[in-house]
């Protein structure tokens, strides 16, 4: 088989082609060519030095740290106190429903309904309860129930609120809410796969 003058000239321009493409392929890449400089720097004196000097400074900061950790773990220590600690979650709602009705009483209505919601995992740290109420009751006594509420001890939040006008004359409104507290995570049951 003999190459005509066609073919001899595609294999030219191959090799023209293909000298370029090698030299680029084996050429050392700027990573390959840092990787023995930063192991030579780092066993020559002056290498060791530097790390050296940063471990220093790295173990300086170690009583700032540990500073900060305890001035962060008692924030946590005294926020934790307004968690609602009961033996039982049961007990634990009851405990949130008997403080709300004991503020609602210092403003002087009471609610009609009082039902315990569901809990829930909070934060991934801390259980979430909740109550629902409603009643009938003047605009100032729910916004008193409201600040109040923020007095407690207790880590409670509203959550919801319905406010309908109930009687125009008077200013009744009919009021309904969702109060929400704190409690350890242990209390809340944690929900299996497949389990409503």
């Amino acid at each position: 088989m003999t190459l005509g003058d066609r073919d001899k000239r595609a294999l030219k321009m191959l090799a023209y082609a293909a000298v370029p493409g090698l030299i680029w392929l084996f050429w050392p890449s700027s990573d390959d060519a840092a990787k023995p400089v930063a192991v030579a720097v780092a066993n020559t004196p002056a290498g060791l030095e530097q790390q050296l000097q940063r471990l220093r400074s790295k173990e300086a900061q170690i009583p700032a740290k540990q500073g900060l950790m305890k001035d962060l773990q008692s924030q946590v220590n005294v926020r934790e106190k307004g968690l609602i600690i009961a033996d039982t979650l049961p007990q634990a709602q009851a405990m949130l429903a008997q403080s709300v009705r004991q503020v609602a009483r210092q403003e002087g209505f009471d609610f009609r309904n009082v039902s315990i919601g569901q809990a829930a995992i909070f934060g991934g740290e801390y259980g979430q309860i909740s109550v629902q109420i409603s009643g009938e009751c003047s605009i100032e006594q729910v916004v008193n129930f409201l600040a109040d509420l923020t007095k407690r001890p207790e880590l409670m939040a509203t959550e919801e609120m319905r406010i309908n006008l109930s009687n125009p004359k008077s200013k009744i409104l009919q009021f309904g809410a969702t109060i929400s507290g704190l409690v350890p995570k242990r209390l809340v049951p944690e929900k299996r796969p497949g389990v409503l």
